[in-house]
């Protein structure tokens, strides 16, 4: 078996153990929603001709995807997943209630179903960090009900993506991850150096640490 045969078995195994229930395994790739996708379809399409059929899916990153970036996705043969920016959920709730923020969460889903995605992904971040006006518990409550609203209108399996530390971000991580949480779990995962690019070795401290605190 040859190098490029090893890493491609190596890769295919890590997507069949992540990929969400009864989905194949994708590739994703995050796009802002603008009309068309205008700024992200030649990237897309590049990908798109080097992916194998069915392997590639575009996440596409708003609270309210047009229908243009939408039929971009699907023109070019793209599976679809609609990621959600989750921080405004909580920014509501602390301006104006549970009830407020729940309806919020409502109207995101909604907006979601419409575009049938395969998979829908919350992008939840510092937000959903505990703080005088909102406890771990008020979060993790709110939490659990969006989830439970969002599965009941979109009828797909539920990602969330956020901070790859699970134990240097105080997030309701037993809400999220827990039961009833996501079906699947998408971590940033990057090196990050205060300058410049970081180099495979960093990349692979990153994700040796990373590995620690998810296991």
């Amino acid at each position: 078996m040859s190098t490029i045969d090893r890493v491609e078995a190596l890769v295919q195994g890590a997507l069949r153990q992540s990929s969400p229930p009864s989905r194949e395994p994708a590739v994703v790739v995050t796009v802002w929603s603008d009309a068309g996708a205008a700024r992200s379809r030649p990237i897309l399409e590049r990908l798109a001709r080097a992916a194998a059929p069915g392997d590639l899916a575009a996440a596409v990153h708003s609270t309210d995807p047009t229908d243009a970036s939408v039929a971009t996705v699907r023109a070019l043969g793209l599976r679809l997943w609609c990621a959600l920016p989750y921080d405004p959920i909580a920014v509501e709730f602390r301006a104006k209630g549970p009830g407020a923020a729940l309806a919020l969460a409502r109207r995101y889903a909604d907006r979601a179903a419409r575009h049938r995605p395969e998979v829908v992904e919350f992008n939840g971040e510092a937000a959903w960090k505990a703080d005088a006006k909102a406890s771990t518990a008020d979060l993790a409550a709110l939490m659990r009900e969006c989830l439970a609203t969002t599965r009941a209108a979109v009828g797909v399996p539920l990602a969330f993506t956020s901070f790859d530390h699970v134990g240097w971000h105080a997030l309701p991580w037993a809400a999220i991850y827990g039961a009833r949480g996501v079906d699947l779990a998408t971590p940033q995962v990057y090196a990050a150096p205060v300058e410049g690019i970081a180099g495979t070795a960093g990349a692979r401290s990153r994700l040796a640490s990373y590995a620690k605190q998810w296991t």
